[in-house]
Order: C-alpha cells, then sequence, then structure tokens
C-alpha cells in the first residue's frame, strides 16, 4: 500500500492549527476589552474618558476594531489628540449627535475606518482657531479638518470614494468671472456635484449644481462658472452628493480677484500651510520676534506655498525682498 510521506506533518499541522485556535478562542473571550460595539453614555462626554462610554455594558474608552455610536441629542468632544494608528483593525464611527473637537486636537484613525455621519448629525470645532491642525485622518490622510467647516450629515470620511477624482482647479479669466473643472476618471452612484463658494475658508456656501453621471468609469470633464467673484480671495470646493443623499467633500482651491501689484499672505492666523502671492519673483524669509531666520526661500510669480507646521504657535514676520523694496507682514501661527 501506498503511504503518503506528508501523512504525519499534514496531521502535526492540523493539530497545532486547532491547538492555536483554542488558545486564541481562550484569550479573546477572556479578555473584555477586546473590539466591541459601544455608544456614548453621557449627553456631554470627553472621549478619552471612560464614563463617556459603554462597550458591552462595560465603561472604556474606544479601541482598535470597536463601532462607536454617538446618538441623537448627544455629544462628544475631543480634547486630546487620539491615535489609533498602530491598530490593525479599522474602526467605525457613527455620528448621530455630535462629535466636536478643541484646539489642535485630532483623530488618527486606522486603514480603512469609517466615519458615517447620519442625517441630523454634526461634526464640528469646538472653540475658535485651530483650522489644519484640529481633523480627522484615515491611514494618514486627513478626511475632515476644522478648516474645512462644520460638517453635517449626511456623510461618510473613508471608505471608498463614490467618485474619483483627478482634478479639481479654479482659474480667474480675463472676464473677472472664475471658471471651475474637474476630471473624474470613476463615479458610483453619483446624483450630482455642487460648487461651493467661501471668503474665509470656514463657512461655505452653494455656488451651482452640476448633474453626475450616476455610474461611470470613462474620464469625464465638468465646468460651472463664479459669475461674480468678490475682491480678494475666494475659496472653491466640491461637493459630491450620492443618490442616497449622501456627502462627500473635497479639499478647497483658492483664486485672488484684483491686481497683484503688492504681496497677498493668506490665510493669516495659519496651522499648517502658508500661502504667499507675489507679482514677480522674490526672495521670502520667515523671522522670529527676535528677527532670527527660521525659513528662506524663493517665491515664484503667482502662488506659493509654504509649510509652517513645524513652527510653534506666535508672532512671526514675513519678508519678501525684491531687489531694494521690502515688504514685512506680520503672521500669526495658531495651533
Amino acid at each position: 500500500m501506498h503511504k503518503n510521506p506528508y501523512g504525519t506533518f499534514f496531521i502535526y499541522s492540523i493539530k497545532q492549527w486547532i491547538t492555536s485556535l483554542f488558545l486564541l478562542t481562550l484569550l479573546f473571550s477572556g479578555s473584555k476589552s477586546f473590539a466591541a460595539n459601544g455608544f456614548a453614555n453621557n449627553s456631554n462626554g470627553n472621549w478619552n474618558n471612560p464614563s463617556t462610554w459603554l462597550f458591552n455594558g462595560t465603561p472604556r474608552t474606544p479601541m482598535c476594531g470597536d463601532t462607536i455610536t454617538i446618538p441623537v441629542a448627544y455629544t462628544v468632544t475631543v480634547n486630546s489628540q487620539e491615535s489609533y494608528t498602530a491598530c490593525i483593525i479599522p474602526m467605525v464611527i457613527v455620528i448621530d449627535g455630535i462629535l466636536q473637537f478643541t484646539n489642535g486636537n485630532k483623530l488618527d484613525l486606522p486603514c480603512g475606518s469609517t466615519v458615517y455621519i447620519h442625517a441630523g448629525g454634526l461634526l464640528k470645532k469646538a472653540t475658535a482657531g485651530g483650522g489644519n491642525s484640529t481633523f480627522i485622518s484615515i491611514c494618514g490622510d486627513v478626511e475632515w479638518s476644522a478648516g474645512d467647516g462644520d460638517l453635517q450629515g449626511p456623510a461618510i470620511l473613508g471608505g471608498p470614494l463614490p467618485v474619483s477624482l483627478l482634478s479639481f482647479n479654479a482659474f480667474l479669466n480675463n472676464r473677472n468671472t472664475v471658471d471651475i473643472k474637474w476630471t473624474t476618471v470613476s463615479e458610483t452612484n453619483n446624483s450630482y456635484f455642487i460648487v461651493q463658494r467661501s471668503l474665509n475658508n470656514l463657512t461655505y456656501y452653494d455656488l451651482a449644481e452640476v448633474e453626475g453621471a450616476g455610474n461611470s468609469n470613462e474620464v469625464l470633464n465638468y465646468t460651472s462658472i463664479d459669475e461674480a467673484p468678490v475682491m480678494g480671495v475666494n475659496y472653491y470646493r466640491l461637493c459630491q452628493v450620492d443618490f442616497d443623499g449622501t456627502r462627500t467633500y473635497y479639499h478647497p482651491v483658492a483664486v485672488r480677484l484684483g491686481k497683484a501689484d503688492n504681496i497677498l499672505v493668506y490665510p493669516n492666523p495659519s496651522t499648517e500651510t502658508l500661502w504667499v502671492e507675489v507679482p514677480n519673483d522674490v526672495q521670502i524669509s520667515i523671522n522670529d520676534i527676535y528677527g532670527k531666520t527660521i525659513s528662506s526661500y524663493l517665491a515664484v510669480k503667482g502662488i506659493n506655498n509654504t509649510s509652517v507646521k513645524e513652527l510653534a504657535t506666535g508672532v512671526y514676520t514675513l519678508k519678501a525682498q525684491n531687489g531694494a523694496d521690502t515688504f514685512v507682514r506680520k503672521i500669526i501661527i495658531q495651533k
């Protein structure tokens, strides 16, 4: 009779697998803190306070793999920097009430996580300032920041985007109107787009609606026009709306209306990125209150951006040197 030379090894492997599975079952069943469904149990609680939450009847703070619900009429405040990036298992946050952030605090969620903001739910900043240093990130990508403004449901952060956006841009044309253009490479259940405008990058208003393609795997180009931009900086962002009303927001772009005979610095105060618009190539330096140069670079004609997220909160000066002409502007960094 023919013998299987791998039989003994196969039986041993099965036994080892059963033993490992048994040990894992004991480990997980004996740990009441393992990932579970939980909900806010305090009408005005803090994210990192165990008494705010109940998970299977046990008060504790959220963990890897948890599904977390904030019920209607409940408010949870994130008043610390919470990082779950080491988690292997995604997290799910369901907002029926309010999730809000104090200045400079954030949630860094693991890859694959999703935040559902249902109709009536609200994601917002609880205090002034903070801008782009207050946010929710998923897998290292910022999905929402306080600089985007309040986000009302229905909306989804994370998960597969219903529209794959190749580009989104806005351009000032010679009629002093703004052309807003975007390109998609795929669309799923896309009902329509809303083009929104803001004058402060905080509060946005609907400017136009553009019908979507529903479902598409083709490259599609869209255009909208702002017939009446205001003098100064106009911010534009794109909101995509599913057939069920779920909204997805994309990062804004800025357009300046007016003569570029001076140097424009915005936003000021700033948190992470400072935009500098110059009429021609100039040397830029950022200095602390003692006059020490923190950074220096050549800004080319047009709009330039520089990262200021490494700078501490405080007052600095931005100096632009163009031959014998010197431009100095006070800038404020807020975290």
